[in-house]
């Protein structure tokens, strides 16, 4: 028997993609893309992956640099994380006498992290690119490349140099006199509970706020093991961190006017930008689970550094209150120093050393 054939009206003609492969019509070509997932999957097309090889291996070889590198974010949008299209954008960074700019292998870069496409040759040749047209790299291009790089385990640093763990030090001396300002404060709701190590607000989310989270959280089925930073990476460490971890990741905060709410209200309790806040985490413990001692800082050979920076500070807050002796505290070891959880209640502390700066 001759393979099904897909009737004439259902046939893809490729050379429409070339109208789309352009910058400012990229969502028009990650809408096309998309919906001929759709369409091979309610029609019977033949294989979608070969089909899409095929067509960028006529496409791409000639196509300007930007064009590849809108190709590879198009295909990310729309869904297609694997198959002979990937192999085809791989063949043509590697063949191709493009001149990439900075901001295109950024792209191309992170195209290929976010579907895990390891190939050494292809990030061989990234980097390579990269280390040609660096003096022209900005700070975000630099950032998105180093940062999707490290994802799959290539170091950019004889490139760019390591990342700096280091905090500015006049946004250090800033944060450390915001925290001293908390604890000097008289207004019965805020309490200093050591010199320049943390400060507890009393109350700083009410008790309906705190429940509302726990259940977006549990509604929506975030909880996940928490991880911890080992090396690069994120794993999980069953030794060291045993709870559970819920995070509303950004696109929550732009939607929901309680998450965006309560990430404004760190920022200025730190007199920081609220884009400096991190998307919001919840940590569960359950009987006999704990993270054990460790820092909030990130060192310099955690990959994220390229993207968040430092973690300048932290603020903790109780979600629920616990009896007494049931145990559940945070302790700061060299403070000999032990907060109780009780709902609302938040411990902040800086994650920086106080900068020795001349008045």
């Amino acid at each position: 028997m001759s393979p099904t054939r897909p009737s004439s009206q259902h046939i893809v003609r490729f050379e429409e993609m070339l109208p789309l492969l352009e910058r400012s019509k990229m969502e028009g070509l990650a809408r096309f893309l998309h919906n001929f997932v759709k369409l091979k999957s309610r029609k019977k097309l033949l294989p979608l992956h070969p089909m899409l090889g095929l067509a960028l291996r006529s496409l791409l070889p000639n196509a300007p640099s930007e064009t590849v590198a809108v190709t590879s974010l198009a295909l990310c949008y729309a869904g297609v994380r694997e198959g002979s299209a990937w192999q085809e954008l791989a063949k043509t960074i590697a063949s191709g006498p493009h001149s990439f700019s900075p901001r295109a292998l950024a792209e191309l870069a992170w195209s290929f992290s976010e579907v895990r496409y390891a190939h050494q040759g292809v990030f061989a040749t990234l980097l390579r690119k990269m280390d040609g047209v660096k003096q022209m790299a900005n700070d975000q291009e630099r950032s998105v490349f180093c940062w999707a790089s490290g994802n799959l385990g290539f170091n950019c640093s004889q490139i760019f140099g390591p990342p700096t763990a280091n905090v500015d030090p006049q946004l250090a001396q800033s944060l450390f006199q915001r925290l001293s300002a908390l604890g000097q404060q008289q207004l019965g709701r805020i309490r200093r509970i050591h010199s320049y190590a943390s400060s507890s607000v009393q109350q700083a989310l009410p008790p309906d706020v705190c429940a509302e989270l726990i259940r977006k959280a549990d509604q929506e089925g975030l909880w996940q093991n928490s991880t911890v930073v080992g090396g690069s990476r994120q794993v999980v460490m069953n030794n060291i961190r045993t709870s559970a971890t819920a995070t509303f990741n950004l696109p929550h905060h732009e939607e929901d006017e309680l998450l965006y709410g309560i990430r404004s209200w760190a920022a200025q309790l730190l007199g920081l930008p609220t884009d400096f806040v991190e998307p919001l985490q919840i940590a569960r413990y359950s009987c006999g689970q704990e993270y054990k001692r460790h820092f909030d800082w990130r060192s310099a050979n955690f990959n994220g550094i390229w993207i968040f920076g430092q973690r300048v500070a932290t603020i903790l807050v109780y979600l629920k209150t616990l009896p007494a002796g049931a145990g559940g505290e945070t302790e700061f070891n060299q403070l000999n120093l032990q907060v109780t959880p009780v709902e609302g209640t938040a411990a902040i502390w800086p994650n920086a050393s106080q900068p020795n700066i001349p008045s």
